[in-house]
């Protein structure tokens, strides 16, 4: 794909949609659970629930076919925010998501975020390929900078120069890696692009 302009990355979960919320309301309903979002002291599922991450993803998967995720918000000030930055910039929605949930997952950022997406990658582990990490997709696409919640996938990126912006969650608390920048909205983001200042909380 032909660009133009300067390439940036967003990952979906949590900084695009509510999905931790929509996932405990999910868990909740099919296997009795009473999770809540700001339980999520930790980015995966298994260590909070005592489950193997084998075990997490085999209960979790069937999350993105159900009808809480159908009705996953966006993240409040999102869609703003990617228009703003879309004058400069063109994003690319860059997810840990298992390619076999591309259906669902492309039809809720359409929805949320109709024509701001030119492209949605999958970077989740398919047996039988090779594993590509956010932080290699991110070089390889040249983007500027990256929109996370995960410290791992912020780790990836940011060691190989990259920014990061990491959208305070309860899951991603503690020191930061290099080349990253805690915020607390999108606004932050969109400040901190186009001033090199952060706005206030």
């Amino acid at each position: 794909m032909k660009r133009t302009k300067p390439v940036f990355g967003v990952d979906v979960d949590d900084t695009l949609i509510h999905c931790a919320a929509a996932m405990c309301a999910y868990l909740n309903r099919v296997h009795g659970y009473t999770i809540e979002k700001s339980d999520m002291t930790t980015f995966y599922f298994g260590d909070l629930l005592g489950l193997s991450r084998q075990e997490a993803r085999a209960m979790i998967y069937p999350f993105h076919f159900s009808k809480e995720h159908e009705n996953i918000s966006p993240i409040s000030g999102a869609h703003e925010a990617l228009s703003t930055l879309s004058l400069r910039y063109t994003p690319i929605a860059i997810t840990a998501r298992s390619p076999t949930t591309r259906i669902p997952t492309v039809t809720l950022v359409e929805r949320h975020f109709p024509g701001i997406f030119k492209e949605v990658l999958f970077t989740g582990y398919v047996p039988g390929q090779p594993y590509r990490s956010k932080g290699d997709v991110c070089a390889d696409l040249g983007v500027a900078f990256m929109v996370e919640d995960a410290l791992h996938n912020a780790v990836s990126v940011g060691e190989r120069g990259i920014t990061v912006y990491l959208l305070d969650t309860p899951w991603n608390q503690g020191a930061l890696p290099p080349n990253t920048i805690r915020v607390a909205c999108w606004d932050d983001i969109v400040r901190h692009v186009t001033d090199g200042a952060l706005c206030r909380k």
